[in-house]
């Protein structure tokens, strides 16, 4: 009986879901593959468009505040839907700060990068638990990919206080509004400006994009459009640069906004294909609904590939804390992008499935009582 109204629960969510969903669980795992150590052409593709979508994705459900209690509910849901679980997620990892350090996840030779982590004393305890709860930093180096909460946090508060204050309702006004927006980003680049919490290059570039999706979602993406999109974004990535988030210099950034809106919302094309796939709609629409659970864990559930890896080469076991992968291995990416999605969706289901069961079982003694 249970077990049957848990199915019932999951069939109606994905009767009435949605393409962004599907396109959600198809760029987290496009991301598990671009940390996975995969061939460096697939790489530089993955890192050109697969941040900007999810920055993308989260404004296209903004709404501009009408209020100041409008504005003050936006931001505790962003408080509540953001901040806390950055600070649930990052106090977690650094409680388990040695623990990792004595299984050998972390030690301090190797590292993400050439940084190398060290036992973890209590006042370093305290200083990066100030440093997250006032700034966001001090991310833990197995959440290294939760620097985008942070910087989706801090622009979509900039993005409601800015567009509260102007009021851009008029089509025209909301472009303008944009248009500056990217200006003083490109502006922003000259010369490196660190704000209290946060970049201001960082800060400005989540915008636009986050403000890009806003006003996306009043376009309608015909045929011919799709077409001049593959043609840019794959025109793009056959240039000979590599286009990141963090990159340099006002060409490179306006080729990477090309290149990650082109990819969005080819993504979000090929999400509308796959939401007629039975096959896989359900595990995409499943994974979808718990990228955090996959950005949480990829990295950690890394490390069983990279143990095999030390087993089966005689490695030194001190090669356990490379990260993201064991860097001469890397053709086990693979393995390293299955296991990276697969188990930590196998945990949140598994944990899903306990609470569901005593939740239900509860129930029952409730009632028989």
């Amino acid at each position: 009986m249970g077990s049957t109204i848990f199915r019932r629960v999951i069939k109606n969510k994905i009767e009435h879901n949605n393409y962004i969903t599907i396109a959600k669980a198809i760029v987290i795992i496009t991301m598990v593959i671009g940390h996975s150590g995969c061939p460096y052409a697939l790489e530089k593709v993955i890192y050109s468009f697969h941040m900007p979508f999810f920055f993308v994705c989260s404004g296209y459900f903004f709404h501009i505040p009408s209020s100041k209690s409008d504005l003050l509910s936006f931001y505790t849901r962003k408080v509540k839907g953001i901040y806390l679980p950055f600070l649930k997620w990052c106090f977690l990892f650094l409680l388990l700060h040695n623990a990792f350090y004595y299984l050998d996840i972390y030690n301090n030779q190797f590292g993400y990068h050439g940084s190398v982590s060290n036992w973890m004393t209590f006042n370093t305890f305290v200083r990066s638990t100030i440093h997250m709860l006032l700034q966001m930093n001090d991310i833990p180096s197995l959440l290294g990919g939760f620097w985008f909460l942070k910087n989706l946090f801090f622009a979509s508060l900039l993005i409601a206080l800015l567009s509260f204050v102007t009021k851009p309702y008029k089509v025209g006004h909301k472009y303008l509004f944009f248009i500056i927006l990217v200006l003083l980003a490109f502006v922003s680049d000259i010369k490196y400006i660190g704000l209290y919490f946060i970049g201001l290059k960082e800060l400005l570039w989540s915008s636009v994009f986050f403000y890009s999706g806003f006003l996306m979602k009043d376009v309608i993406i015909k045929r011919h459009m799709l077409y001049v999109c593959i043609i840019t974004f794959t025109g793009i990535n056959i240039l000979p640069f590599y286009l990141h988030f963090y990159v340099d210099g006002v060409g490179m950034m306006f080729l990477f906004y090309i290149s990650g809106i082109t990819g969005t919302i080819l993504i979000f094309h090929l999400s509308r294909i796959m939401e007629s796939l039975a096959c896989i709609k359900q595990f995409l629409y499943y994974a979808g609904n718990h990228t955090l659970i996959i950005l949480g864990f990829h990295f950690l559930t890394f490390k069983l590939v990279s143990l095999l890896i030390i087993v089966l080469n005689g490695l030194p076991m001190a090669h356990l804390a490379e990260l993201p992968v064991i860097e001469n291995y890397k053709n086990y990416w693979f393995l390293y992008s299955i296991v990276g999605v697969i188990v930590p969706l196998t945990m949140s289901w598994t944990y899903e499935k306990i609470c569901f069961y005593l939740y239900y079982k509860c129930g029952k003694c409730k009632k028989a009582k």
